[in-house]
């Protein structure tokens, strides 16, 4: 029976031994595919925390660990390039794609764990299956490129095993075991799976970040630059669920109340609903808490203003206009009034609107926000709308408060990107209003925001030229025109407020001379003169 026994163990521990092997010479293997290969030419990558929906399994850290062990993996490859993260899917924005530099996002959804004894002679052994879906997502749009099915199995005693690729898993338990080597069978094959699609792969190709300054910004090459008001109010929903979320219960709710009751209405039970609950509400939840945030911890705001003084711009301290927030709340929607209250404190251009973040269906336990931001840049001298723009982004951690502010910075980030984008592509230059408190005329006109635009006219002579010269004076908007003249060729530069689109409009509707706009582009116009 001794004997017996000796040879059962022995055969197990060959068989465990042989299974590392095999394991091991095909990882290697995989790793064969990618050897000496440049490293501009590896894929980037980050890899996300794995969702879990198999309830059987027995930490809500395993989606966490999963994404460790794998992003380990898949870097010893060779194959790929790697790139740090301790975010969620959910932190990933995908649209417009500025602050993810990785070409691809790769996650997974944990759908099947199955644990159970088995019997080996005399022995029992614990035997582990998982499954899972991995993905690999477009890091810009976030389509997903390719999905597989991925499982792992093994068989062992109840003594722990190594760790995974560096990674314990469970460590202690009688699983980690064969909990380990079942994982370590699915991360191969899933690195396998990787490393033989990555030449297959559409992956974007992922624009350097853009550093702006006076080199790449027309605004600011005067060496001075506009000075810039930034007045974002923001407001947090902490605690409970959403009004959203609250809602759709009740209509869900409502919804059985009207197959049980039969002849009646929607309306007619909501009805009923209110008279006998008359404090009930049906589109708020109690427990959500919705607060404003003071000037020093406002995300979006502080983002902005970083970025705009980064780059060059004067940017006025938003402690100086504190108190105007609450009127600035106010008249988020009345441009000509958010254009008055930037005039007041002498800025040539404010960028306003609002910011959110509000809490949406948990995930796994953790908490997950959407932050909203929705802004617009305007001169303070006519109200003209130089850039608008909603962004929207998320935001999951186990602190509620970090969460909503995460899905605020990933955001503010790209908004405050796209705001720096537009303003620097327009040839404007601004008087400096110093803080005059006036709101007369003379300081409107003094302190206007002033666009050069350049118009090239072909078929031209000094009668059409000056003939369009004369009609073009006689635009409000037009402050000089200056106008040059060779072989035909006509040149007229104009200083003028507003955009080189209202320009344009005006010159679309003038009676005479007679031309047609054959092409624009930024600040150049082409016509021919008829």
């Amino acid at each position: 029976m001794k004997s017996y026994l000796y040879l059962c163990i022995a055969l197990l521990c060959f068989q465990a031994a042989f299974g590392q092997k095999d394991a091991k010479v095909t990882f290697e293997k995989i790793a064969e595919k990618c050897k000496d290969l440049p490293f501009e030419q590896r894929l980037t990558m980050k890899v996300t925390k794995f969702s879990v929906t198999s309830p059987k399994v027995p930490s809500g850290e395993f989606g966490k660990e999963l994404r460790t062990i794998l992003s380990n993996a898949v870097q010893k490859t060779g194959c790929f390039t790697v790139m740090e993260t301790d975010d969620n899917i959910a932190d990933f924005s995908t649209q417009g794609g500025d602050n993810i530099d990785a070409q691809l996002v790769v996650t997974g959804e944990v759908t099947e764990f199955i644990e159970k004894k088995v019997k080996i002679g005399p022995l029992t052994r614990n035997n582990v299956r998982i499954g899972f879906i991995l993905k690999v997502l477009n890091s810009q749009t976030g389509a997903i490129l390719f999905s597989e099915s991925v499982n792992g199995e093994a068989t062992q005693n109840g003594i722990s095993g190594p760790a995974v690729f560096g990674q314990a898993i469970f460590a202690g338990t009688s699983l980690s075991g064969a909990l380990a080597q079942a994982v370590e069978d699915a991360v191969i094959k899933a690195v396998g799976i990787l490393a033989e699609k990555k030449d297959k792969i559409e992956a974007p190709v992922i624009k350097a970040a853009v550093k702006f300054d006076a080199s790449n910004c027309v605004m600011l090459r005067d060496g001075k630059g506009p000075k810039i008001m930034i007045l974002i109010p923001e407001g947090q929903t902490i605690g409970g669920v959403t009004s959203e979320e609250q809602g759709q219960k009740s209509l869900d709710k409502v919804q059985t109340e009207l197959a049980i009751e039969g002849g009646k209405t929607l309306i007619d039970i909501l009805k009923k609903k209110r008279q006998n609950n008359p404090t009930q509400n049906t589109s708020t939840n109690p427990t959500v808490t919705k607060k404003s945030i003071v000037v020093e911890d406002a995300i979006t705001e502080n983002i902005l203003i970083n970025k705009f003084i980064d780059a060059g711009f004067r940017v006025i301290d938003p402690k100086v206009y504190d108190k105007m927030r609450k009127q600035a709340d106010s008249s988020s929607d009345d441009v000509s009034k958010m254009a008055a209250i930037g005039l007041k404190m002498g800025a040539n251009i404010i960028i306003t609107g609002y910011a959110v973040s509000e809490r949406v269906t948990n995930n796994e336990g953790l908490f997950s926000y959407r932050g909203s931001i929705q802004l617009r840049a305007l001169t303070t001298d006519d109200a003209t709308i130089l850039a608008s723009h909603t962004l929207q982004a998320g935001g999951v951690d186990a602190a509620e408060s970090i969460a909503s502010n995460k899905s605020l910075r990933n955001a503010g980030y790209k908004m405050a990107d796209y705001m720096l984008q537009q303003l620097c592509k327009r040839n404007m230059t601004f008087a400096d209003l110093g803080g005059s408190k006036t709101n007369n005329s003379a300081a409107r006109v003094s302190g206007g925001a002033t666009n050069t635009t350049t118009i090239a006219a072909t078929n031209a002579n000094f009668v059409k030229l000056k003939a369009l010269a004369d009609a073009l004076r006689k635009s409000p908007k037009v402050k000089e025109v200056k106008s040059t003249l060779k072989e035909g060729a006509g040149t007229l530069t104009l200083e003028h407020t507003g955009s080189a689109d209202d320009l344009v409009d005006f010159m679309s509707k003038l009676a005479a001379p007679k031309f047609e706009i054959t092409g624009m582009e930024g600040s150049q116009v082409t016509i021919t003169m008829q």
